[in-house]
Order: C-alpha cells, then structure tokens, then sequence
C-alpha cells in the first residue's frame, strides 16, 4: 500500500498561487483537511484536491462568467 501524497502548507501556497498565510487561515478554519505532525501542518494531495473541487469558481460543466459589463453612464 503506496503512502499518500502530503505537502506542506508552502507547497500548497505555491500549487493554489496564495500566500502561506492564507493556508494556514483555511487550515485553522477548518475548511481544508491536514494533519497535525508536532508543530507542523501536512496536507494530503486527496484533501487538496477536495478542497479544490469545493471551493472552485465554477462547477465543471457550467458556463464560464460572463464579462463584468462596465458601470452605467449617470443620466443627467
């Protein structure tokens, strides 16, 4: 049986293109999976992958956003 994939919080930082902090943020939130080991923060490439998936912009299959159309010209 293969061990899994794990990262660390910096690696994780430089695959999802965030500062370290913002890991550690959705570490202690809660709203990504990792493993405690002493004092530092291991994250599975399942929980990432997961929390990718979660936490996307927009679902596979759905259309891509539309462009922000520019704000009104005031009437006056």
């Amino acid at each position: 049986m293969a061990l899994p994939s794990l990262y660390t919080p910096e690696e994780v930082a430089r695959k999802v293109k965030v500062e370290r902090q913002t890991v550690y943020h959705w570490l202690s939130a809660g709203l990504l999976r990792g493993l405690r080991v002493g004092s530092t923060w291991r994250i599975t490439e399942e929980d990432l992958m997961n929390f990718m998936t979660r936490h996307s912009r927009r679902k596979k299959g759905s259309p891509p956003d539309e462009p922000k159309k520019p704000p009104a010209e005031p009437k006056t």
